[in-house]
């Protein structure tokens, strides 16, 4: 009887008790994840929005046309499925991102650098990133790797000057 009781305490101890420690919730509609929020799944379908700028999440799925925006915070493992959009600006993939069927990762940075199984980094504010990635059997993902404006700036301005000198030359 008194072993059953330390376990009872232990296990209180570490799944925890009270507010969003360990909890799973689904989002129908828009919502947020915010600095305090600890979930154990966060599940997002239809075409709601979630915005995340802090918080933890140990694994987060998309379904459906749904849209996360990740800013800051940390997840584990991210899943996103169906036509559903993910656009990492910032925070922490501490295991991978799996992409499957017709889904979209856009991951916003600099210095990417993909790596086998995975992909390094800077966000938009300077921090580094590192994160796996998984593929599936289903049909490809789409990863879209976008550079921060001002490398974005650059490359239109080094095309634009290569159409310009082309056309300068032909005239010649």
């Amino acid at each position: 009887m008194y072993k059953i009781a330390i376990l009872i305490v232990i296990g209180l101890a570490v799944l925890g008790t009270g507010d969003a420690k360990g909890t799973i919730i689904e989002f129908h509609t828009d919502g947020v994840i915010e600095d305090g929020d600890d979930y154990l799944k966060v599940s997002v379908y239809g075409t709601a929005t979630v915005d995340m700028g802090g918080g933890s999440v140990w694994t987060l799925g998309l379904n459906e046309s749904s849209v996360v925006n990740i800013y800051d915070g940390w997840i584990d493992a991210l899943f996103a499925g169906d036509s559903s959009t993910v656009n990492l600006f910032g925070g922490v993939i501490a295991l991978y991102v799996q992409a499957t069927e017709f889904s979209t990762v856009n991951i916003y940075g600099y210095g990417f650098e993909v790596t086998p199984g995975g992909l390094t980094g800077y966000w938009l504010d300077g921090t580094e990133f590192s994160m796996g990635t998984r593929r599936t059997t289903l049909p490809d993902p789409h990863y879209v790797l976008v550079p921060e404006p001002a490398t974005f700036l650059v490359l239109s301005l080094g095309g634009l000057l290569f159409v310009r000198r082309k056309q300068v030359r032909r005239g010649q």
